[in-house]
């Protein structure tokens, strides 16, 4: 069993865009209150640590966002009113067993096997089930922590460590972040840990499983040149360090982001430089989402779209394909489009600025078209100056509202002066403000530009479609066997496109035949873990036998919900293997995160309701 404990904690001076006040007309302030914001929180004492004397408190009606908090402050000395009271309150409590902002892994979900592993996310509003706060965007804050684990245990947090000590059965870690950040950004990791440098801001942390394949995949330098080439985008690296822990393969993603160091699913171990997309949107949001904050989630676009467009950005600058900016375009759209397709299903599509009030963010924020957020300010570039004028005032944007809480309006009124200024003011008079940030959006236009290298992935898919193999040996080659060999040095990001093709549109035009001809030129089984479980999806859909069990062993290692659905379900549709599948499922349970098994038990009851028919 993992014990965590946090032995010292402070938030320092909170920084608001918003003042706090109460249902009653007289200011909080006055009232000696503070209100804090709580989830099933259970508290034991809130005392005055310098006179040790208890402090009143009460906890309002628990509803889906949680309680209030509110502590009666104690007296202190009358100051002037230009000067604001300060005052320290020590609070003791635990979190809830079922807190949703904390994941306890079992030995069994982690890659060695070892040791419990435990780790936070605040799903945007739910840092209150972790300690008590003001869990809202529009409030930022300084913090120390101090934390005690047993000693074969490793403690990350969105902080600098400032001191390990060893005591005689645990060990206290410190950490400072003397930045100001919103609740959300806090974050918390504790898992049987090894670290490695890897550059000068930069160190991982992995289970001993991952630890060499993550030294290897970031040898090339790949996290230094991304915070470079932020920079040159986005002004200065506030954070001091980036670094990176991998974490258990039970996760296939994780949402929650924070400043110092970011949290990286194993599956993208082995990529080259090509596929680390999520890298880049990690660090953009360095600047996109902790520099810069919304001031409450009805403007997260602000972060996410503009996250996403920093990223791609240093996507295009990092990945030597050329045309990779029309490839983002093309890719928008159509993530724009599918969004549009799922959402109106559901009657829950929203606009870039969704009224959000008395709702739960997290269960809404995924019916925003942020997609529509990056294409809007590819326009305003486009129709702005360029890319080299556009850029410019990103940079600007960022350290005029460094550690700040925005909304639209702040930036919207900030880019119209800053383009004023650099007589852009007529084209600003053409910008239909509403139509972008106020319409439910409908299906884009797709252009499609012709792409050197994805027309190429695209057409030697065909021709392995369209391949003969039955004419095809050893000793007989056909003449255009050499087109088949002659695009084996693909970058990940090409073989990925090229498999997704293949899997999606012609797989029912190979064959094991083909399918072992493919391997033996590409290598896809010693390629990334990505690269591996496209090519295992292939090889399920194309009915190869040989590599059911290899999936199945894929599964095992890494079973994530979007892994172990997609191949559950395709091995699902071979009705001679679904006993198999069901004992294989609740064998693997053990491994899973609670969302994947309940996600996966649709399967297990469509198995038995088949093998009922059969007796």
């Amino acid at each position: 069993m993992l014990t965590v404990k946090a032995v010292a904690g402070a938030l320092g001076i909170c920084s608001s865009s918003e003042a706090l006040s109460d249902s009653e007309s007289e200011p909080v302030a006055k009232k000696r209150l503070m209100i804090l914001d709580n989830y099933a929180l259970i508290i034991k004492r809130v005392t005055n640590p310098v006179t040790k004397v208890a402090l009143q408190y009460s906890i309002g009606y628990q509803h889906i966002v949680g309680s209030s908090f509110t502590i009666q402050l104690p007296k202190t000395e009358e100051t002037c009113d230009f000067q604001p009271i300060q005052c320290k309150v020590q609070i003791e409590y635990e979190t809830s067993p079922k807190s949703p902002a904390l994941y306890w892994l079992r030995p069994a979900q982690t890659a060695d096997g070892t040791h419990p592993f435990l780790l936070s996310d605040n799903k945007l509003t739910f840092a209150r089930a972790v300690f008590p706060c003001q869990d809202t965007p529009s409030v930022k804050f300084s913090y120390t922590a101090t934390i005690a684990v047993p000693k074969d245990f490793t403690v990350i947090m969105s902080a600098l460590l400032q001191n390990v000590s060893n005591k005689s059965e645990v060990n206290l870690y410190t950490f400072l972040q003397a930045k100001q950040v919103a609740s959300y950004a806090v974050i918390i990791a504790v898992g049987s840990l090894q670290k490695k440098h890897i550059s000068i801001r930069s160190n991982v942390f992995a289970e001993k499983k991952f630890i060499d394949e993550a030294v290897h995949t970031f040898r090339t330098g790949v996290i230094e040149k991304m915070l470079k080439i932020a920079e040159d985008l986005c002004g200065p690296y506030f954070w001091d360090r980036y670094d990176v822990c991998v974490l258990p393969p039970c996760f296939d993603r994780f949402e929650s982001e924070c400043p110092c160091i970011t949290f990286f699913s194993p599956t993208l171990l082995y990529g080259d430089d090509s596929t680390m997309s999520l890298l880049a949107q990690s660090i953009a949001q360095s600047w996109g989402r902790h520099l810069v904050t919304c001031a409450n989630y009805n403007h997260l676009w602000l972060n996410k779209s503009i996250s996403i467009f920093v990223a791609r950005k240093i996507i295009c600058k990092i990945c030597k394909l050329t045309d990779m900016q029309l490839f983002n375009k093309k890719l928008s759209c159509m993530d724009l489009n599918n969004m549009i397709d799922v959402s109106t299903e559901a009657n829950s599509l929203k606009c870039l600025i969704p009224e959000l009030t008395g709702l739960l963010p997290i269960k809404f924020v995924t019916y925003v078209p942020y997609e529509l957020g990056y294409i809007f300010l590819d326009n305003l570039e486009s129709n702005l100056g360029g890319f080299l004028v556009f850029e410019e005032f990103l940079k600007s944007y960022f350290f005029n509202f460094a550690y700040k809480s925005i909304k639209t309006d702040d930036w919207k009124e900030y880019l119209c002066n800053y383009f004023a200024k650099v007589k852009r003011r007529k084209k600003l008079q053409y910008i239909d403000w509403d139509f972008w940030l106020y319409n439910i959006p409908h299906k884009r236009t797709i252009i499609y530009h012709e792409i050197t290298w994805e027309i190429e992935c695209c057409k030697l898919a065909k021709t392995w479609a369209h391949w003969d193999d039955k004419t095809w040996n050893d000793s007989n080659e056909p003449r255009f066997i050499s087109v088949l060999y002659k695009k084996k040095n693909f970058c990940d990001f090409e073989e990925i496109i090229f498999l997704n093709i293949l899997l999606h549109n012609m797989y029912k035009y190979l064959s094991v035949k083909k399918m072992t001809l493919l391997l033996q030129i590409h290598r896809f089984e010693n390629k990334s873990y990505q690269i591996r479980y496209l090519w295992l999806l292939l090889c399920i859909k194309v009915r190869w036998h040989k590599k059911i069990f290899d999936a199945l062993d894929f599964v095992e290692q890494f079973c994530s919900l979007s892994y172990a659905w997609n191949i559950f379900t395709n091995i699902f549709e071979w009705p001679e293997y679904r006993l198999i599948l069901r004992t294989i499922i609740i064998k693997y349970q053990e491994k899973m995160l609670p969302y994947t098994r309940k996600k996966l038990t649709p399967i297990i009851s469509s198995i038995d309701a088949y093998l009922t028919n059969l007796t």
